[in-house]
């Protein structure tokens, strides 16, 4: 067949990347890490005047074959107001990703920019609601390094000869392409405990993407939910539980699970040290293990997917796992919880 080893590589490389930032957002199994990429409401959202994310996350398909995606976000406060117990304030954060394979011939790359407005609704002694709407702007560019691949019209008896013609005259770049986010949220929280709800939409025109200049080829808007509920279960303790829904052309993906914060100090409290262990589960396709320390204002994670679906059984199969780093720059007032 005519390129058959480029489209081997090519639909590998492409489909795996796209699984991990086919839209506006990755889907990572730390996504409790990256909140910039679930929506833009959660900008600023954290409880402290910078917060700094970082995720390096791996997929290896044996020797050679790997996928590789990096991020990186800042986000915070500005303007905070303290009125008649009601807050408001805006959150603003920007997040570079990049994510690549086939050894960096595949390269996309995210830049996007995102802000939000808190109020709070009713607050009291004991409780408080409030809501939190965003929107934010992605700018994005996938790159193909055409001279690095391999065509079967370079293939003699000595290997892939790429002085060769490729018989492929046809490949286009892919213009770079922009696009829109929203995000609403909404929350509870007392002194022990917070419940977030939100929703979130990508992608909310068509952005056309081809390497043959297909008009009819475009990248559909994609919708979603997540929710979180924290809770301290003694002073020293904190139980996490977190889930995320996304739908895209009709394809589904859910990942849902906790962990629990364990405090090495007397009580929980500022600038601590802590452990961090857990579970999560993405729907019909892993089981995730997590870890993580918490030391002064760094949090760093560790996960591994353990396959669970008919991929399992296969000769090659996938190794991925992520590394996080949280870094908070934390108030003097602070509520882990939020």
């Amino acid at each position: 067949m005519k390129k058959q080893l480029f489209y081997i590589f090519f639909t590998i490389g492409f489909l795996f990347g796209t699984m991990t930032s086919y839209s506006q957002d990755p889907n990572y199994s730390q996504f409790f890490a990256s909140p910039l990429t679930i929506s833009p409401a959660l900008a600023g959202k954290s409880d402290a005047k910078l917060e700094a994310n970082s995720i390096y996350r791996k997929q290896s398909f044996g020797s050679g074959v790997n996928y590789n995606t990096k991020l990186i976000s800042v986000d915070g406060r500005l303007f905070e107001n303290y009125d008649n117990n009601n807050t408001s304030f805006l959150g603003i954060g920007a997040m570079f990703l990049s994510d690549d394979a086939m050894a960096g011939i595949y390269k996309n790359t995210f830049f996007s920019l995102n802000s939000s407005y808190h109020i709070t609704l009713d607050k009291y002694e004991d409780h408080s609601h409030s809501l939190t709407a965003g929107l934010g702007f992605t700018y994005n560019k996938i790159n193909i390094d055409y001279a690095s691949l391999n065509t079967s019209e370079q293939l003699n008896l000595y290997g892939f000869d790429r002085t060769l013609p490729t018989g492929e005259a046809n490949f286009k770049g892919i213009p770079a392409t922009t696009s829109t986010s929203a995000g609403l949220l909404y929350s509870y929280a007392t002194d022990t405990k917070v419940i977030d709800v939100g929703i979130s939409g990508y992608k909310f025109y068509k952005n056309q993407i081809s390497v043959f200049g297909d008009g009819t080829q475009y990248v559909s808007p994609r919708y979603n939910a997540h929710v979180n509920y924290s809770k301290f279960i003694d002073n020293k303790t904190l139980l996490f539980l977190k889930g995320y829904y996304q739908i895209q052309e009709g394809n589904n993906y859910l990942i849902a699970g906790g962990h629990v914060e364990y405090s090495i100090n007397e009580i929980y409290q500022d600038f601590q040290e802590s452990f961090n262990l857990g579970l999560y589960y993405r729907l019909k396709n892993a089981i995730i293990p997590y870890i993580g320390f918490t030391y002064n204002q760094l949090q760093f994670g560790f996960s591994y997917d353990i396959q669970v679906n008919q991929i399992k059984n296969a000769a090659i199969r996938p190794n991925t796992f992520e590394l996080s780093m949280i870094f908070k720059n934390q108030k003097k007032s602070w509520n882990p919880l939020l």
